[in-house]
């Protein structure tokens, strides 16, 4: 069972590695979308419901088992998606099959919402409008929107969604920044004479 499984691998593992004393311990385990070794997240332990995102040339690669996958043909029960086109496009189609694959790692999004109220230490002073399509965690499609007078946070509940968003952003090609204008008494200056040679 996998409580058994996690109780061999939780101190044991291969793939945990070093980590400052006190913090989570990370994990090189392919499949663990956080890298964050523990039960929810391992990709051994919830081998039957296993998923991952993998970067393509054209975007990214969802890996995710099949329901009625043979058990003594483990590299053939594994099905990709390949996501390609816009941003957009490859969060919904990433919110569709963690829908269907692992709809556990969607987070609650209240709870999110009040952890990251608290830790901005504005909780007392926020006026909240929160604009989802839905509030059941278990569809994890919506995205909740936060405006206060001091704070303006979009939050996606899917680590698989923020990973394809990694990869989108490091693929992405980065502009040069724009010329600095000349303000003030310097652009009211005359331009200095061309040197004679």
């Amino acid at each position: 069972s996998g409580d058994l499984q996690w109780l061999l691998l939780r101190k044991s593992s291969s793939f945990i590695r070093p980590s400052a004393p006190g913090s989570h311990k990370l994990s090189s385990e392919p499949g663990n979308l956080l890298a964050n070794h523990s039960y929810k997240y391992s990709s051994t332990i919830n081998g039957q419901k296993a998923l991952g995102v993998n970067p393509h040339d054209k975007g990214a690669v969802i890996v995710a088992r099949k329901t009625k996958a043979p058990v003594n043909q483990w590299n053939k029960g594994f099905a990709k998606t390949q996501v390609t086109g816009g941003k957009r496009r490859a969060y919904k189609s990433t919110a569709n099959v963690v829908a269907t694959t692992r709809p556990d790692l969607v987070k609650n999004p209240l709870e999110i919402l009040f952890e990251r109220l608290v830790l901005s230490s504005r909780l007392h002073r926020t006026s909240l409008a929160i604009q989802a399509n839905d509030i059941d965690k278990t569809k994890p499609q919506f995205i909740l929107s936060i405006e206060t007078p001091i704070l303006r946070i979009n939050l996606q509940f899917q680590p698989a969604v923020a990973k394809v968003s990694a990869i989108y952003a490091s693929k992405g090609q980065k502009k040069d920044a724009p010329a600095k204008k000349v303000r003030g008494k310097k652009a009211q200056a005359p331009l200095p004479a061309p040197k004679a040679e």
